[in-house]
Parts: structure tokens; sequence; C-alpha cells
């Protein structure tokens, strides 16, 4: 597979690997600033609960 440059990443609005991993370990240690799930601030249905309302 070619090497990509960081900017590749960016120039298709995607994050690199590498950021991905960051973000990741960041949520699984607490110290995200993303605690909740955006519907949840807005009284959104999620997925789960439209998946229970077509069982």
């Amino acid at each position: 597979m070619t090497p990509r440059a960081p900017e590749d990443w960016h120039r298709h609005g995607l994050r690199s690997p590498e950021e991905v991993a960051d973000i990741i370990s960041e949520r699984i240690a607490g110290a995200s600033d993303a605690s909740a799930p955006a519907g949840a601030e807005h009284d959104e249905p999620s997925y789960a609960d439209f998946l229970g309302e077509q069982v």
C-alpha cells in the first residue's frame, strides 16, 4: 500500500489512523469532552430506540 501524507487525510475530510487512535484512547480514559452521545443532549431518539420501535 502506498504511504499516505498527513495532508491526504485532511484533504478528504478524514482523520488519520493515528488521530482516531488518540480519540479512542482519550474516550476510554474519560478525558474527552464528549461524555454522552450527541442525541442524548437534544432528546433525539437513538438508533437503538428506532430498532426497539421496529420490533
